[in-house]
């Protein structure tokens, strides 16, 4: 009695080495439109984030009469504060900036590496974290403290999460129904300004929340059609917009 024995063909060398080479086709092409994606994703994450910082600020003022002022005008601080704490005796606040005035208006002075918000004692809304007695108020924004740029005593820089240079923060100086933007702010050895169109200033009457975007670079600011020009400023995002699609 013969027996038959069915034998299995296996891969050849050559059928292996094609295998090989498609895989690493597929896992390249993969890798590069994971490539292409990532900006995208970065920048959706920064527009969302500037998003709901634009609600906090709004929550801010519902809260308190007026958006927080920018840290430019030292007058425009005292005034402020008079305002929002009217029964209030001290009312010195310094180092407030662009750089730092969203940590500290809506999350409050910093303690232990976050912000504790204010106290709700209206004589006294403790401004430095002294007051360990009173409650105190929650935050408007849920700061991650992972994403803090400089932190120097009370105040704190924030920075998108894709890059180490804070989110800037103008508001506009209203007079006689005009509205306007004036002071700077200092990154990084750039001197950046608020923007315009022509003669409009964005965020007119409101404020502007300004992103650096993913290269970390500010450029001047200014009017819109001169600063896209700008290879620092050409990616920037803020709450009206990103820059290379507002100009003309």
């Amino acid at each position: 009695m013969k027996h038959s024995f069915l034998t299995r063909p296996g891969f050849t060398l050559v059928e292996m080495l094609t295998v090989i080479a498609i895989i690493g086709i597929l896992v390249a092409l993969v890798a590069g439109a994971m490539v292409a994606v990532r900006p995208r994703v970065q920048k959706a994450m920064i527009d969302a984030e500037i998003k709901q910082l634009e609600m906090a600020l709004e929550a801010y003022k519902a809260q308190y009469g007026e958006y927080p002022p920018d840290g430019t005008d030292a007058t425009a601080v005292k005034r402020h504060l008079a305002k929002a704490y009217p029964r209030a005796t001290n009312l010195n606040v310094s180092g407030i900036n662009p750089g730092n005035a969203l940590v500290f208006w809506l999350g409050g002075p910093i303690k232990d590496g976050r912000p504790i918000g204010f106290s709700k004692k209206p004589t006294n809304p403790d401004f430095t974290g002294s007051d360990t007695t009173t409650p105190r108020t929650t935050p408007l924004f849920e700061f991650n403290p992972a994403q803090f740029g400089t932190v120097s005593g009370n105040f704190a820089t924030y920075t998108a999460k894709t890059g180490g240079a804070p989110y800037v923060y103008f508001k506009a100086k209203i007079s006689g129904g005009t509205s306007s933007y004036s002071g700077s702010y200092n990154a990084d050895g750039e001197n950046i300004t608020a923007y315009k169109k022509g003669s409009v200033w964005y965020g007119e009457k409101k404020f502007q929340i300004l992103s650096p975007g993913l290269d970390g670079k500010y450029g001047i600011g200014g009017d819109i059609n001169t600063a896209v020009k700008n290879v620092n400023a050409f990616d920037n995002q803020t709450n009206f917009g990103s820059i290379d699609e507002l100009a003309d």
